[in-house]
């Protein structure tokens, strides 16, 4: 019993470390909290926007050069080795942004060095941590810490903003690298660790799973990582596009501010969903309906009456299935490939969907200007979303499923209870 409550300690104790982490996180602040210092750079030193929508290129574009070999890492040493480092430099790196003295290059060379720092400190090396610490409940796991990312963002933002308005972008970019590093850093360095059982081995990895090359050789691989793109393209146009779209549609600038917090919302109670019912139903199947989720949201949204009541109910089926889709991603990794080379392969699975997502706004504000219009645009996209339940469907039984079962069983986990005397 003794061993059991020191198990389930140390497991919330890692899992404590990797929500800080997630929310101090390069994910969570370059959606949240960065884009709130354009307006106060573009002033002071009079650059245009494509100055910072490009640093914010940047950062996005070096996900697939960072990922994949962190991942690597992680799988090879362990988590804290490579987490630790970057988790400081990432610290560093963004409470240098106070000394920007207007030079595009060199605010471009910061921008390279923090998302190459904090991207490595990111979403693979948490949810490596959480499923070694929670394989029977990896689902709602991976679900609750997602949530946790964006319910921080939400609260993060207006903090932010409240720093800029009072003591200037300057310390508002050293709070934050404080806070870094004297609240995540810490905790990462006390409680950010792996069971004793899945502690790495330079040599040889005893746990169940195949190479990155082998799965790249698998149906299944491909299967999802064109869906999950597929979808995600569709979300991630509708998102950045989704202020001027209703505006053309004669709904107002308040109203769509109010829709983004919609998809929000609704993109947590996705995330909790799917894991809840992931770790129920062991069937890729059973994701079909989150993925008919962002289908059926734009189908309303798109073509169905301009109304309030129409559009929130698109805008939450919208949030409810991208919010699934973050938690089916590494779910699925975790089932098809296993554990052994987990971190790598997530690693170049959220590169992939970076690479071919993060163009989607660029190339529907290119549509509009080219036609006057999304309606031909968000055809196609409904079409690719179709496609994407197709591709769905065609998923084999996961191939982990059972070997990741008896290693759940062989050891103790956070959701048992307590051995009775």
């Amino acid at each position: 019993m003794q061993q059991s409550d020191e198990t389930r300690s140390r497991a919330w104790q890692a899992a404590l470390a990797c929500a800080i982490g997630t929310a101090l996180g390069s994910g969570a602040l370059l959606a949240t909290a960065f884009p709130l210092f354009t307006k106060a750079l573009t002033a002071e030193f009079g650059w245009g926007r494509a100055t910072m929508a490009g640093a914010f290129a940047i950062s996005v574009l070096i996900v697939p050069f960072v990922l994949p070999l962190s991942g690597r890492l992680i799988d090879r040493y362990g988590v804290r080795k490579v987490v630790l480092p970057a988790t400081f430099l990432y610290a560093i790196t963004t409470g240098a942004f106070a000394l920007a003295n207007g030079s595009p290059t060199q605010f471009a060379i910061l921008s390279v060095l923090n998302g190459l720092a904090g991207f490595a400190a990111s979403g693979p090396a948490y949810l490596r941590t959480i499923l070694a610490w929670v394989p029977r409940r990896r689902g709602i796991a991976f679900g609750a810490l997602a949530a946790a990312a964006g319910l921080s963002g939400a609260a993060i933002a207006p903090l932010v903003q409240l720093m800029i308005q009072t003591i200037g972008w300057r310390a508002a970019y050293l709070a934050i690298g404080a806070a870094i590093l004297i609240i995540s850093l810490p905790v990462q360095w006390l409680f950010l660790h792996a069971p004793a059982r899945t502690q790495p081995d330079q040599k040889a990895s005893n746990e169940p799973g195949m190479s990155l090359s082998a799965a790249l050789r698998t149906s299944a691989f491909w299967l999802a990582i064109v869906a999950l793109m597929f979808n995600g393209t569709a979300i991630m146009g509708f998102r950045q596009q989704s202020v001027l779209l209703l505006g053309d549609r004669g709904l107002s600038a308040a109203f769509a501010a109010s829709v983004l917090s919609v998809l929000a919302l609704a993109s947590i109670g996705g995330q909790l969903a799917a894991g809840a019912l992931l770790d129920r139903i062991h069937n890729p199947k059973i994701t079909l309906p989150f993925f008919a989720c962002p289908l059926a949201g734009l189908l309303l949204v798109i073509q169905g009456p301009p109304t309030p009541l129409t559009v929130m109910v698109g805008a939450a089926l919208i949030g409810f299935g991208s919010g699934a889709e973050n938690n089916i991603s590494p779910y699925f990794t975790s089932r098809y490939f296993g554990l052994k080379s987990f971190a790598e392969i997530q690693g170049w699975k959220v590169a992939a969907f970076m690479f071919v997502t993060g163009p989607a706004p660029l190339l529907m504000g290119l549509w509009f200007d080219r036609f006057g219009s999304y309606t031909g645009l968000f055809v196609i996209l409904e079409v690719i979303l179709a496609l994407c339940l197709v591709l769905i469907a065609l998923l084999p039984r996961y191939a982990y499923d059972s070997q990741l079962q008896r290693a759940a069983d062989a050891a103790p986990s956070v959701s048992e209870k307590p051995a009775t005397a």
